[in-house]
């Protein structure tokens, strides 16, 4: 009797465990069904796939870390201008008149009204060489040579006329005066004339004139500041012989 009454109490608690996983089972079964939920799942693990960095190549010019110095490597491009070489010191060509200030009459005394010659192509006197230099350049003067004391020029436009030859003289670095000058084979005062009558119709009556003693001519106009203009016709002789006559301006104080 007490045997059978453990085997049913065995048998009843089997039912119990099957009816308990039965219900369990539905349990889950119908939670996977409703909207919004899901099992979870299980990924397969994967390996990392975020890709290795790789060493990038050096930049031009440039070694690797850690690498040995290569010998005799010249350096790499740089933006860098390098310096410009300075504006060569040209040799002057050779002068056709020596510039001297003259003397203006003891009796000569400056107006209130008289003129100003102090400037030279647009340059003051006293001006600096080196600011003279890049001036004319700037403005398209053709500068054939300087030197310490001397600018040279060529082709020069000045009181109407073009004058082949054109002398700018320095004293001590500063402006002090010019000479504009151009020569003929045969006696020909054309020029002379020309730039006399220019000169006479924007200053008057020059201040005094003379005769040279090789034959020439000349005639000087005095301004203010004790500046001057002089106009010379005159014959030179000539570096390689023979006889030119030579038409000049010259201006200064």
């Amino acid at each position: 009797m007490k045997t059978r009454y453990i085997i049913l109490t065995i048998c009843a608690a089997m039912a119990i465990g099957m009816t308990f996983a039965q219900n369990r089972g539905r349990q889950n079964a119908a939670n996977n069904s409703r909207p919004g939920v899901s099992a979870p799942s299980q990924r397969p693990a994967t390996p990392n796939s975020r890709p290795t960095p790789q060493p990038q190549p050096p930049a031009s010019g440039q070694q690797p870390p850690n690498a040995a110095p290569r010998p005799n490597t010249p350096p790499g491009p740089t933006n860098v201008r390098p310096p410009q070489p300075p504006r060569p010191q040209m040799p002057p060509p050779p002068p056709h008149y020596n510039y001297y200030r003259p003397t203006p009459p003891p009796t000569w005394r400056p107006t209130p009204h008289a003129p100003s010659f102090n400037s030279i192509l647009g340059i003051a006197l006293g001006t600096m060489l080196s600011n003279s230099v890049n001036y004319l350049i700037n403005n398209g003067y053709h500068v054939s040579g300087y030197n310490n004391n001397a600018i040279y020029l060529n082709n020069v436009m000045a009181y109407g006329v073009n004058w082949p030859n054109a002398t700018m003289y320095y004293n001590n670095g500063y402006l002090q005066g010019s000479l504009f000058s151009t020569s003929t084979y045969s006696y020909d005062m054309s020029t002379y004339n020309y730039v006399y009558r220019n000169l006479m119709s924007a200053y008057g009556m020059p201040v005094s004139t003379q005769s040279l003693s090789n034959g020439g001519v000349s005639a000087t106009w005095w301004g203010s500041n004790n500046s001057f203009v002089t106009l010379s016709f005159y014959p030179q002789p000539v570096q390689y012989g023979g006889l030119r006559y030579f038409t000049t301006v010259s201006t200064g104080n």
